[in-house]
């Protein structure tokens, strides 16, 4: 299902849809899609296989896809960040940067 009405008990109408048609990698990277699914998927197996041997050993749940989109996030910030840095040292920084060199004198 894309998309669904829902009505209220006020009666008023709501359009529920997928967040997914507002990812870009989700709409138009056909790979990285079917990657993260089967990324996901093995996420979704490995955390009850470690969740079965914590609980075998009285350890509390621990989530592996929360601390995976953790990780995820954390690498995105941190490329955002370094993207950002380089905008802002690009060629017109490295200009400045040059003009503040001192220069010959030349008689």
């Amino acid at each position: 299902m894309e998309n669904t009405i829902h009505e209220g008990v006020d009666g008023r109408r709501y359009l529920v849809i997928h967040g997914d048609i507002f990812d870009l990698v989700v709409q138009k990277r056909a790979l990285a899609r079917h990657l993260g699914d089967k990324a996901y998927d093995f996420a979704i197996q490995m955390n009850r296989v470690v969740n079965a041997f914590r609980r075998w050993f009285g350890v509390p749940y621990w989530s592996l896809s929360q601390w995976a989109k953790l990780k995820v996030k954390n690498a995105v910030n941190y490329n955002r960040r370094l993207r950002t840095d380089a905008g802002r040292r690009g060629p017109a920084s490295r200009r400045r940067r040059r003009d503040l060199r001192p220069q010959s004198i030349t008689p």
